[in-house]
């Protein structure tokens, strides 16, 4: 069993070149990363996991403040943190080569992390106890069994 090394890395800018070639998904890669932490700052933070210096795992975490009691004069500030990337899409914010890589970064963060923690959008079959798990927007799947779009339109009538 190797063992392994993880960083932490404050800026989306100083990711390394191998972040790129690693994360599968656009919305995980340097450039979009690097636009979230210029146009919505959340204190944005990124861990990588390295074996044998090679990147097989990273992940976003970001901080959220909670007001508990929006709608009331209770001042109710609580800070969370989101494990997961910091817009309003479906992909999730932690990648790994292998399940056990995902899953030894994961807790290694959970290790890290303090206060109220949340997993948007982790992988199905990650367990965890110490956060929450929520998915951003959820999938909806319609069976289309229409000819055309008028077709439809005339059933919805």
């Amino acid at each position: 069993m190797y063992t392994c090394e993880i960083e932490r890395i404050d800026k989306a800018k100083n990711l390394p070149a191998e972040w790129e070639t690693e994360a599968p998904l656009y919305f995980q890669r340097r450039d979009f990363l690097q636009h979230t932490d210029l146009f919505n700052p959340c204190n944005q933070r990124y861990y990588m996991m390295w074996k044998k210096n090679e990147l097989t795992a990273g992940a976003c975490v970001y901080t959220l403040p909670v007001h508990l009691f929006t709608f009331s004069n209770i001042p109710s500030k609580v800070y969370m943190q989101v494990i997961g990337l910091p817009a309003s899409v479906s992909a999730p914010g932690i990648f790994g080569r292998t399940k056990a890589d995902t899953e030894t970064l994961i807790h290694y963060i959970l290790t890290r992390e303090k206060g109220l923690l949340l997993g948007l959008n982790l992988p199905p079959h990650l367990q965890l106890q110490k956060a929450i798990e929520m998915n951003m927007m959820p999938t909806v799947v319609m069976q289309q069994n229409f000819n055309s779009w008028n077709g439809y339109l005339s059933s919805l009538r």
